[in-house]
């Protein structure tokens, strides 16, 4: 349990970010799964206009075939025929008479498994159809109709088998879901959520971690500490505070312990282990005390005791005004007591929100579904066996349990029922009300604190009946006496209670930019293979060439082997930053998991980047263009060597900003190398080497060479060796 001045520190961050209630009405999201071709067939009538000699209504499509001379036999359905086509495919027919169309030279059809094709022919006999094709598309959902709330103060379990929707709801709660079909609404204190600010006012702590292999703990939670806690906090608070959440967590042993990983380039470091990382992931998460935790999965891969520790700390955060909500697998039975909410889904439906015990009682009662605690064992893993309908459940084992799809939704629309008509019968859900009294404050300020969160101890809490937006108003005017008594130069300014509020980031634009360039700098030289590496490589490669082009000669008959080193050198700049394609698509997930909890400003982030890694870059761009210079025996005149460097520089610059930027902007790693391709070729067709812009007949083809980096440089390489 944290000592006093540790909750006194944790409630003074927490006015810095006012407590939210939070509320979501009729989440929805689904998938769009598969897209297929829905075809109807017209066959046009004889010649004659012959009354036709059958209709055919429908028929299924099983499976697409190929003609072989060989008469087969096809699952068709129930009344059907089975019609082979000549190069063609097998189609089921239902129709009056014989089948007709076995005269049709050839046709495809392109149809889901079981949607229909209506098929109608008019005629005598058939000839080659016309065919109109429609597209179709299927959709899965993944959750559907889920309704809760969350108040400050209240630990809500998201509960459910493998594959229920938990991670989706916890994504779409977070504001993190961008992809597929979204429905439904979020509301904070009433109103509808802002993501941006939303994101700044809250924490996500996903099951996998995106941690710096090369940083230690210390320095990892200290990053974390500099751009989520306020400003105006000391360097001897945050150290506090980082102590404070790294012994909540079990991680004061390992602060100078390297988090580990997989380099970019496959070299592992060893590090952490699995748990330790999960508990430096929360620790991280709950750093700056945020108004509303998200934790998905937090107690995966954590001993009994340690998933004890540190669900029991989210409790003491929830009973210090924040709100928690986790997703959770089998908690054992301490675990279980600390929640006070739980939500229980099922293949994406809602089948419980409320009181962590009146779970029991709403099945029992609710749903004909009896608990026996001597057959069934804590409610947790009862309700978990209930809505599981993946395996057999005899009931000799289980007793009476869910088995099929029906009867998941007849329990889901059951609750929905009970939920909607108690939300319209209601002013409101519970809330956390203040209590009329509270434990002997150490100070003003602590009483204060209390007087805003309504006290220490879980047990005097009570459960206001007025809503919980109202409360949230009442604790935020609470909050602004609080800020305006610790407030000592004046500079905090009222009017930041709930969302309406615009709240500052926590670290200024250059504090941002000062700590993400020392962490590039920690990763760039405490990965040794890399930067050797890359010196080695630029020296190979400016010593294989060198040694080709070796001290050529100044006459006449060189000019063309001199032009030669000068489009050689660039190409080998613009080629080499493709054997780091990997170190950017690496970056890529850093930035991804920093940008949405809205740590930094990309700039920040970009300009950092680069000052951290140009310096190496220039270095070895340098070594390798010296080098290659001089064996081949270019200009021997000082400015014509700077500027062959600096030609070098600025190419490989650009180069390595595209790829980088190909990286970014592509969703994987082979798209990035397609976009990049791309590019390199029109820098090599246009560099004006191959073919002379004024030899082109294509005019307008010319006019890439504006975009060619490749072709300004190699034309810089020429004018300081031939001017």
């Amino acid at each position: 349990v944290p000592s006093q001045r540790s909750q006194l520190l944790m409630r003074r961050l927490s006015t810095m970010i006012r407590p939210m209630s939070m509320e979501w009405q009729d989440i929805g999201c689904s998938y769009n799964t598969s897209s297929g071709m829905r075809t109807v067939l017209k066959v046009t009538p004889d010649r004659d206009g012959a009354a036709p000699h059958l209709h055919l209504s429908f028929c299924l499509f099983r499976q697409l075939c190929t003609w072989d001379g060989v008469q087969r036999q096809w699952p068709c359905a129930a009344g059907t025929k089975c019609c082979l086509v000549q190069q063609a495919c097998c189609v089921c027919l239902r129709f009056a008479s014989a089948c007709m169309c076995s005269s049709i030279n050839s046709f495809t059809l392109c149809v889901l498994v079981g949607e229909p094709v209506d098929v109608f022919s008019v005629g005598g006999s058939c000839v080659p159809p016309i065919v109109l094709t429609l597209a179709s598309t299927a959709t899965a959902a993944v959750t559907q109709s889920v309704y809760g709330k969350a108040e400050p103060g209240d630990m809500l379990a998201l509960m459910g088998p493998s594959g229920a929707g938990k991670s989706t709801l916890m994504d779409i709660l977070a504001g993190r879901k961008s992809v597929g079909n979204l429905t439904g609404s979020v509301l904070v204190n009433g109103q509808p959520r802002r993501k941006d600010e939303f994101a700044r006012k809250t924490a996500y702590v996903p099951q996998d971690d995106n941690f710096m292999p090369t940083m230690t703990v210390l320095e990892t939670c200290s990053y974390y500490a500099t751009l989520t806690l306020p400003r105006k906090l000391g360097k001897a608070t945050r150290q506090e505070r980082i102590r404070e959440v790294l012994a909540a967590m079990g991680l004061s042993h390992t602060q100078q312990t390297l988090v580990g990983g997989t380099l970019p380039g496959g070299i592992i470091l060893r590090g952490l282990s699995g748990g330790e990382r999960k508990r430096l992931s929360i620790a991280n998460g709950i750093m700056s005390t945020p108004c509303i935790v998200f934790l998905d999965e937090p107690t995966s891969g954590l001993d009994s005791f340690a998933a004890l520790s540190v669900m029991s700390y989210m409790r003491t955060m929830a009973g210090s005004g924040q709100t928690v909500i986790s997703s959770i697998h089998q908690p054992r039975a301490a675990i279980w007591a600390l929640f006070d909410t739980v939500t229980l889904l099922s293949m994406g439906r809602l089948m419980y929100f409320g009181p962590r015990e009146e779970m029991a009682p709403w099945f029992t009662d609710g749903c004909g579904y009896p608990y026996d605690p001597l057959m069934h064992g804590l409610v947790s893993d009862w309700g978990m066996d209930l809505v599981n309908i993946g395996f057999t459940k005899p009931e000799s084992l289980f007793g009476r349990m869910m088995n099929t799809l029906e009867e998941l939704d007849t329990a889901a629309a059951a609750f929905k029922k009970r939920y909607l008509t108690a939300q319209h019968g209601t002013a409101g859900a519970r809330g956390v009300a203040a209590p009329a009294g509270t434990a002997g404050p150490i100070d003003t300020e602590f009483a204060l604190l209390d007087a805003a969160y309504g006290g220490g101890s879980d047990a005097d809490r009570a459960r206001g009946s007025n809503g919980g937006s109202q409360q949230v108003v009442n604790m935020n005017r609470a909050l602004d006496t609080v800020q305006q008594a610790d407030s000592r130069d004046g500079s905090e300014k009222h009017g930041l209670c709930g969302m309406g509020g615009q709240k500052k980031s926590s670290a200024s634009w250059f504090t941002q930019f000062r700590v993400l360039l020392w962490r590039e700098f920690l990763s760039v030289t405490r990965n040794p293979a890399d930067v050797a590496g890359r010196c080695l490589i630029f020296s190979w490669l400016a010593i294989f060439v060198g040694l080709i082009y070796y001290n050529l000669a100044t006459d006449v008959d060189s000019l063309r082997a001199r032009l030669n080193v000068l489009f050689v050198e660039p190409v080998i700049l613009l080629l080499l930053p493709y054997v780091y394609m990997s170190l950017y698509t690496a970056d890529k997930q850093y930035y991804i998991a920093d940008s949405s909890a809205k740590l930094y400003h990309p700039s920040a982030y970009y300009l950092a980047k680069q000052m951290a890694v140009m310096p190496f870059a220039i270095l070895n761009v340098l070594l390798f263009s010296f080098t290659l210079y001089g064996l081949a025996g270019l200009r021997h005149e000082g400015w014509a060597v700077g500027m062959n460097g600096l030609m070098s520089v600025l190419m490989y610059l650009i180069a390595a900003q595209v790829l980088a930027f190909a990286a970014v902007v592509t969703p994987n790693q082979d798209v990035a190398f397609m976009v990049a391709i791309g590019w390199t070729a029109v820098n090599l067709l246009m560099s004006n080497f191959m073919v002379r812009y004024q030899d082109m007949s294509q005019v307008w083809l010319s006019q890439l060479r504006y975009i060619s980096a490749m072709g300004y440089a190699f034309e810089g390489y020429a004018q300081a060796e031939f001017r």
